[in-house]
């Protein structure tokens, strides 16, 4: 077999050796080229192999199994599910602030407010925005310098600036 003989999804046609070699050689890690190179050398000189290796064949064929279906459920969920043989590292209990740890707070912000509106500073968010608008004096003198430079453009015959 040529791995550019396969199928659209990447399955071959080949024998079967056990209900299991279907699955291994599908694995989402395996390449077509590695899944076409794993199920070749599976299926070669089946003829010529006693019972007791097709059995070893066999459960070695099982514990690929069994260890990838573990490759799987850990990265199909990520840090949550970890195999029971890895120690898992312990839930961290969310720290809780204590009700005098919160008063303190709350005691230092006030006197920190008490601070700002004794120095004459009550108004902070609401100080209004200084009126960047022009005068109406300095907006006749901007327009009285636009009709100058108009007047001289138009004396000289031209349209445009």
């Amino acid at each position: 077999m040529h791995p550019k003989r396969m199928g659209s999804e990447g399955d071959m046609d080949l024998p079967q050796i056990c209900p299991l070699s279907a699955t291994c050689a599908r694995s989402p890690l395996l390449t077509p080229i590695a899944r076409w190179h794993y199920q070749s050398r599976m299926t070669t000189n089946l003829s010529h192999l006693t019972t007791g290796q097709l059995n070893r064949i066999i459960a070695i064929k099982e514990k690929i199994e069994s260890l990838q279906s573990r490759i799987d459920t850990i990265t199909a969920d990520g840090d949550r599910a970890l195999s029971p043989t890895t120690d898992a590292a312990p839930k961290k209990r969310r720290s809780r602030m204590s009700r005098a740890g919160r008063a303190r707070i709350a005691a230092a912000q006030r006197a920190r407010w008490a601070k700002v509106k004794r120095n004459g500073n009550v108004a902070l968010g609401t100080a209004r925005k200084k009126d960047r608008r022009s005068s109406p004096a300095v907006r006749a003198k901007l327009a009285a310098a636009a009709r100058a430079r108009w007047a001289k453009v138009r004396a000289a015959g031209m349209k445009t600036l």
